[in-house]
């Protein structure tokens, strides 16, 4: 499957007649896999263990695998430490949240800007804590 870049899916999407032509047309395309599934993925393609992501991104690790599981749905933050433990870029973070329904990193917030400037400058979730609790905000955690 070739990939399809989310603009020119817009632009179809703004010139199609029929929604469910559209649909049908791009079923391929759309992202609708759980983040269990997601997260695996990822944990295989940076070939690192559970372990490490764990350790990576501070949280338990009951509640951790509870999560890869499918079984636990976590909250923003929680899912960006995780982020923080998959060694994740800017790019992957944001796209990440987007395909999970999460709200993206929105540089025009304090906190979501320095959280952003964390992983653009591929800090650790101890050092985005710094950064955000000598700045006043709240932690990840």
């Amino acid at each position: 499957m070739q990939e399809r870049r989310t603009k020119d899916l817009e632009k179809e999407l703004s010139a199609c007649a029929e929604l469910h032509k559209f649909l049908e047309d791009n079923q391929e395309y759309m992202v609708e896999r759980p983040l269990s599934e997601l997260l695996l993925m990822y944990l295989d393609k940076k070939e690192m263990t559970r372990a490490e992501v764990i350790e990576g991104s501070g949280l338990n690790d009951i509640y951790t695998h509870q999560i890869f599981a499918g079984k636990r749905k976590p909250s923003r933050d929680k899912l960006l430490c995780l982020c923080f433990g998959l060694k994740f870029t800017a790019e992957e973070t944001q796209l990440l949240l987007k395909e999970t329904s999460y709200v993206p990193l929105y540089v025009k917030k304090r906190r979501d800007s320095i959280i952003l400037y964390a992983f653009i400058k591929e800090l650790t979730l101890i050092e985005c804590n710094d950064l955000l609790y000598e700045e006043k905000e709240r932690l990840l955690s």
